[in-house]
């Protein structure tokens, strides 16, 4: 539900330190979303393939950061590609993000709401709006989420239920990896990221004392500092 200007303040740090590329998911901001058939993972990671193939010179090391959905896409490129990871590809960061099992979480709702959440309605995630949240920063998010089309969050919230690439992480441990959550996340809690990590011995995992699940706009300094070592690990 989010597009291009989540990474604002990443994009600032980066600057300077790499090509950045930054693009909307299909559906999303700048984007138009196709068929309502391509709203799904798998297709994501296959435009992630094409965004790479367009925007970065031949011989460039990439390195990715995907959050919530856009880790998923990397997951799904690994799924697709895996040769890609130990050759073009040197580094991927996750933040906020899960290899599956989204649909035996309750989102933070409790009870039997709870657990109705992922049957129900895609139209509940506005209810997980952060309270503590800087109010510019709730107006921005709020901003981005109401400009996705209601058919968009509906077919990716079917995809993100039906997402499972636990397997496709093996491609990951080809290169540096960093997974980012934060301590409050209620949309992909931590055990996700663990779970993650924990498919991936050699990655480095962030649990951020605090944070939910924008950590890019709540914590960007933390970010921003994690990015930037692993952009320097992944391409000495």
């Amino acid at each position: 539900m989010l597009n291009r200007h989540s990474w604002h303040y990443q994009r600032a740090a980066l600057s300077g330190e790499a090509l950045v590329v930054a693009y909307d998911q299909r559906g999303h901001g700048a984007s138009t979303a196709g068929p309502s058939a391509a709203c799904t993972i798998d297709r994501l990671g296959a435009d992630l393939h094409a965004v790479i193939e367009a925007a970065v010179p031949p011989g460039l090391p990439v390195v990715l950061a995907g959050h919530s959905m856009g880790g998923m896409t990397v997951m799904a490129l690994a799924a697709s590609r895996p040769e890609l990871f130990g050759t073009r590809i040197a580094g991927v960061a996750l933040l906020g993000t899960s290899a599956g099992r989204l649909a035996e979480g309750t989102f933070g709702l409790p009870g039997a709401l709870g657990r109705a959440v992922p049957r129900v309605t895609p139209l509940v995630l506005d209810r997980l709006r952060a309270r503590a949240a800087p109010a510019d920063h709730v107006r921005f998010v709020n901003a981005m989420v109401a400009a996705t089309p209601a058919e968009v969050m509906a077919g990716f919230f079917h995809g993100m239920m039906a997402h499972d690439k636990l397997a496709a992480l093996e491609a990951l441990r080809e290169v540096e990896t960093v997974v980012l959550v934060g301590a409050r996340d209620r949309l992909t809690p931590v055990a996700h990221a663990r779970r993650i990590a924990g498919a991936l011995p050699g990655a480095r995992l962030v649990v951020i004392p605090g944070a939910g699940h924008m950590i890019g706009l709540e914590r960007p300094e933390t970010v921003n500092r994690e990015l930037l070592g692993l952009l320097r690990r992944a391409v000495p």
